[in-house]
């Protein structure tokens, strides 16, 4: 609970996994064109398991997307969880979003896959969080010492998606993940 201050603009599931946007009412009428989309990446591309939701919206001349994820999960599906976010980022549906019975945004549904354009040539921020499942490419012996030594750097060596992403598996383009301290 944010306060009075804070209106929820838009909330969507999927599974158990939930996006919810809000924003300060002093900006709030300032927000248009709301649109919502849910992708599934579970058994077949079907089971809602995993997936992403996206929220996105403008607000004054910029356009924003949230997108809350949760990607193939065990140790050896690196190769999986890197389709899941491709399939994310180049399949995203965005629809009307309606609430309270009104319709909150202008225009036609979006739709990624046609255009073959990913979440960062449709918008000019894109904010991607959640559950991508990435392990560490070392064994439970190895992280512990890792860890009881302060040895971070050897961590984020053998993270799975920095691995991907620097042998060119995981085209993770115009994304910046920051640094993980592990503080």
């Amino acid at each position: 609970y944010f306060g009075d201050d804070y209106i929820n603009v838009a909330y969507d599931s999927l599974a158990s996994f939930q996006l919810s946007i809000f924003a300060h009412k002093d900006i709030y009428k300032d927000i248009t064109d709301v649109k919502r989309g849910t992708i599934s990446t579970g058994i077949m591309n079907i089971v809602p398991n995993k997936g992403a939701i996206g929220i996105s919206f403008s607000y004054k001349s910029k356009s924003f997307i949230f997108i809350n994820s949760h990607l193939c999960s065990g140790q050896d599906k690196s190769i999986d969880r890197n389709k899941d976010f491709e399939r994310i980022n180049n399949g995203l549906e965005m629809k009307p979003y309606v609430k309270d019975n009104k319709t909150l945004s202008i225009g036609k549904p979006e739709i990624t896959a046609v255009s073959n354009m990913t979440i960062t040539d449709k918008y000019d921020i894109a904010i991607w969080s959640g559950d991508f499942n990435y392990r560490i490419n070392l064994g439970k012996s190895q992280v512990f010492d890792a860890i009881d030594n302060q040895d971070f750097e050897e961590l984020r060596e053998y993270d799975q998606f920095n691995v991907e992403v620097n042998f060119g598996r995981l085209n993770f383009n115009n994304f910046d993940e920051g640094i993980i301290y592990f503080n």
